[in-house]
């Protein structure tokens, strides 16, 4: 075992911060973890472990020694607690049927029983933490958890035109970030031939929904969005920079919803003129174009999306054979999630997936009056997109980050209507 640099900063602060009884830093630094997907704290072998689950597993002790879970979290179904015993049942219904399919699957090419309990603890992590954090209560304020998030969109921003400016070797800073933030010695080397902004994620593609939803999270914010303009300009400019179809569509569906849910039709005053000059940015510079051309137009004609298309057919053909339980978590993966949940988990698993979030956001939806909901609400709704078009992984950390967020804010929902702090949405002000 090899503790990395990176990995001894880090686990000296989370010690330090599991001591401090204050919920706002436990909960800070978990949702940190959450996009440092570059990093790791220690390697086992060639195998890095990144920060995701030293922190989260910090969270649900944090969460026991403060009693959090022991005083407050109760299984009496009450209409009050209708979201909560939803979401808890689906969960369990969930890991139910990854256990189950995992016992009734023949697949000859399958995951050995060790690798599948260590992915599986990992995915159980996940969990446990998001309920963890879900049932913080009055621990965490949610004018706390917006300067927490606002500040790591910042961080993620910043590390982002680091990393773009080093692969452009504008900056040399290869073997400063590659010590502290990248711990994969080739993570900075540029295989697109041009730079393409992906910051402290792996790729472009699981990027491109935490800027998505960083950036209307930001402009939901009603008055107190004003102050944060320049970041979400710089948002924009690094959702362009991905040169991601998957980046664009989010946006582009993510911004149409805003509209609907928002009720708020002076945000067109700003959403159409700036998808309007980005569009007319691309189209004027010829070097954008040209790269636009390759990542997007071409991208059907290559090798790569031919390796994709056989990938989701073997999907689908997989899940013909085995529809109710799958053929087994992880046993297969195609190029898009819901091909891939088909294929391992079948029709059950989708059912107990869906079961998860949906009734989260139908919960976000029939509150948007409070804008902390709206902003929660459009980050849910661009990381799912995001994993319909390009992510196939159930325990990817951008769709658990996403609903750590979204736990810690519902969290808040009693304690700031008791408070007085009900902040509604509003309409007249501007974006």
């Amino acid at each position: 075992m090899r503790v990395t640099i990176f990995g001894i900063i880090w686990l000296s602060i989370l010690i330090i911060v599991f001591l401090n009884n204050k919920a706002k830093y436990i909960v800070g630094m978990t949702l940190l973890s959450m996009v440092m997907q570059q990093a790791s704290v220690v390697f086992l072998g060639d195998t890095g472990i990144g920060p995701q689950i030293f922190t989260s597993v910090a969270m649900i002790a944090w969460s026991l020694r403060t009693s959090t879970i022991w005083n407050d979290f109760t299984l009496k179904f009450s209409k009050k607690n209708y979201l909560k015993k939803i979401c808890f049942i689906a969960i369990v219904g969930f890991i139910g049927v990854i256990l189950i399919s995992r016992k009734i699957n023949y697949m000859t090419y399958r995951l050995t029983d060790v690798d599948f309990t260590l992915l599986f603890i990992q995915l159980l992590i996940y969990i446990l933490c998001f309920l963890c954090m879900w049932n913080l209560k009055d621990k965490v304020k949610a004018e706390e958890i917006e300067t927490i998030f606002v500040n790591i969109i910042l961080i993620v921003v910043v590390i982002g035109i680091l990393q773009v400016g080093t692969q452009m070797n504008v900056l040399p800073l290869k073997s400063i970030m590659c010590t502290f933030i990248y711990t994969n010695p080739d993570a900075l080397n540029n295989p697109w031939q041009y730079p393409r902004f992906f910051s402290t994620f792996q790729e472009p593609s699981y990027c491109s929904p935490f800027l998505v939803g960083g950036f209307y999270y930001i402009i939901s914010l009603g008055n107190k969005s004003k102050k944060y303009m320049f970041l979400a300009v710089t948002l924009v400019l690094a959702i362009m920079l991905t040169f991601s179809s998957t980046a664009y569509g989010t946006f582009g569906i993510c911004g149409i919803l805003y509209v609907i849910i928002s009720k708020n039709k002076k945000a067109l005053k700003y959403l159409v003129p700036i998808g309007i000059a980005c569009v007319l940015l691309l189209f004027v510079s010829g070097y954008l174009m040209q790269i636009l051309n390759e990542v997007i137009f071409q991208k059907m004609s290559t090798g790569s999306a031919w390796t994709r298309g056989n990938l989701d057919d073997y999907c689908y053909a997989m899940y013909e054979k085995a529809k109710i339980w799958g053929n087994g978590y992880k046993n297969i993966r195609g190029s898009q999630f819901l091909k891939s949940l088909a294929a391992q988990l079948g029709i059950m698993g989708c059912v107990f997936w869906f079961l998860i979030w949906t009734p989260i956001c139908a919960f976000l939806i029939k509150n948007r009056k409070d804008s902390k909901f709206v902003g929660v609400l459009l980050y849910l709704v661009s990381v799912v997109i995001a994993m319909f078009i390009a992510i196939p992984d159930i325990d990817i950390i951008v769709f658990w980050g996403m609903m750590y967020l979204v736990a810690v804010t519902l969290s808040t929902e009693k304690s700031d209507l008791e408070r007085g702090k009900y902040e509604h949405f509003n309409y007249s002000s501007s974006v």
